[in-house]
């Protein structure tokens, strides 16, 4: 496609700017409007080198910027590399495009006959029933084989990433075939459709969400889902790594003596916005808020409750200027009197 440039300005969608780049990491965000600013104005030229040498950055932190975008859904990138800028659509959006995409499209249904005749002809689907009856540990149903073809023509899963999902389900130990089916889903709707992305979510699974439960005190138990909610909020969308989240966690049972992953989310959440990104970026954050926390004693610090002239205490019932008395002056009266009495 040809690009004309029409002026020198470059329209950013207010979409973008209101919901997407409060919660990227900054680069991610120059990086971005960088290119899209020569992409869109015909520049076929520019490469992740080039960006990189612009914006004084590694060529490696532009792939991971792609990276992250694509996860957000406003870039295609190409086996090749190539990026392809999306229109950009609310998140909202976004979710209800997903959502009617799998219920528009049914997952087909076969009977017997059907699927005697498909598990004879298709080598895709023998492939796919032999590995499922592996992993099971049983023969499949027609129901099952119903099940395991869905996950290849409904959800677009190649063989490749079945076995994977197969493989993760199984090393988690969970081989029922209604976990793995919502396991399979889970993974479309996040965009988990290719051997990389795949082999990059069990890794993840696998070393940062124990390394997470560990700092929890919690074992090598996996979370639960509203737990797992929160550590995919911390890695994918404010992309701090693993040991600046352990460091929070341990932080939160130490300060409340107890596992909340809402507490530990206050803190990311404070140290996203300081774009603290290593174990060093936190010290410096809590010198900073110590020091604040110092200035700030002192300035509320009440003045002396004692009165310089006299020292005492001010309230209530002495609140009232003191008498000064002559007591030489009261002596000479009281002579006087004694006098007069005699």
């Amino acid at each position: 496609m040809a690009f004309t440039v029409a002026s020198q300005t470059t329209q950013i969608s207010n979409i973008f700017i209101d919901e997407y780049m409060p919660k990227a990491h900054p680069p991610y965000v120059l990086i971005y409007l960088y290119a899209y600013r020569h992409i869109v104005n015909g520049n076929n030229a520019l490469t992740n080198a080039s960006i990189a040498q612009a914006l004084d950055f590694l060529e490696s932190d532009v792939m991971r910027c792609w990276k992250y975008w694509q996860k957000q859904g406003i870039i295609e990138l190409s086996e090749d590399g190539s990026v392809h800028f999306l229109p950009v659509v609310s998140k909202k959006e976004q979710q209800k495009n997903k959502t009617n995409a799998f219920a528009s499209k049914k997952p087909s249904h076969y009977t017997q006959e059907e699927m005697l005749a498909i598990g004879t002809k298709s080598p895709t689907a023998k492939k796919l029933f032999a590995l499922a009856e592996s992993y099971l540990g049983r023969t499949l149903s027609y129901n099952d084989m119903n099940i395991v073809l869905s996950f290849h023509e409904w959800l677009g899963l190649s063989l490749d990433v079945i076995e994977l999902l197969f493989t993760y389900c199984s090393e988690i130990k969970h081989c029922h075939l209604s976990y793995i089916e919502k396991t399979a889903i889970g993974w479309a709707e996040e965009g988990i459709t290719t051997q990389q992305s795949a082999l990059e979510y069990i890794k993840q699974r696998r070393q940062g969400y124990s390394q997470i439960m560990k700092a929890f005190g919690q074992g090598s138990r996996m979370p639960a889902p509203a737990e797992e909610k929160y550590i995919k909020k911390w890695l994918s969308q404010y992309q701090l790594p693993i040991e600046v989240i352990t460091i929070a966690c341990e932080k939160t049972i130490l300060q409340i003596g107890k596992v909340s992953f809402a507490y530990a989310d206050k803190i990311l959440q404070d140290w996203h916005k300081e774009n603290v990104k290593t174990p060093e970026d936190v010290k410096k954050s809590d010198q900073k808020y110590q020091s604040s926390k110092q200035n700030s004693s002192k300035a509320k610090k009440p003045s002396s409750s004692l009165q310089q002239t006299g020292g005492v205490k001010q309230n209530r019932f002495v609140n009232y200027e003191q008498r000064q008395w002559n007591f030489e002056e009261l002596e000479r009266l009281e002579r006087q009197r004694l006098q007069k009495n005699q």
